[in-house]
């Protein structure tokens, strides 16, 4: 085993060997660069993300929506896309409900979509429609009645009535 780790070591010594790896590493590097610099198609899942809801409906919370895209851009462009998870705000001022789930035509908003990507271009949207899982808020106005009585000690009364200050 340790004959094996000498050879090892006597190769990496060799100033051939160095030279061969510094120069298939740049190669590899070139290559690279030249690949991600092409222009390609590919589909991305995008986080959507809701606002404008209407005041008396709430997204139940830790919902996720992810939308499908086909968009055309550089390798960079796209390696970027994967690595930093893009997030694409969509209005639910034209929210449309069927059998009582509310739900968004993403198709609707193209150009919301495809001033977000920048120069990116959006080719297609995979998803036709999000359904919401949405929840009514209701309000209702109660009237509070404080049931306390306050006592001053003598020289710190307030000008007014104690009456006043409790109703």
């Amino acid at each position: 085993m340790t004959e094996i780790l000498k050879k090892i070591g006597t190769l990496f010594k060799r100033r051939k060997l160095k030279v061969f790896i510094a120069f298939l590493f740049f190669a590899s590097l070139v290559s690279l660069i030249n690949k991600l610099s092409k222009k390609y198609t590919a589909e991305i899942t995008v986080n959507a993300i809701i606002y404008n809801l209407p005041v008396n409906k709430k997204i139940t919370p830790n919902t996720n929506f992810y939308l499908p895209i086909l968009v055309n851009a550089s390798g960079f462009r796209l390696l970027s896309m994967r690595l930093f998870h893009k997030k694409i705000y969509l209005s639910a001022k034209n929210l449309k409900s069927k059998n009582q789930k509310e739900y968004i035509l993403p198709k609707l908003q193209w150009k919301a979509i495809q001033q977000k990507l920048g120069s990116v271009q959006l080719l297609n949207i995979g998803a036709d429609s999000l359904f919401l899982e949405t929840n009514y808020l209701v309000t209702k106005k109660l009237p509070v009645y404080p049931s306390i009585s306050v006592n001053f000690r003598k020289g710190y009364e307030p000008n007014n009535s104690k009456n006043d200050l409790v109703k």
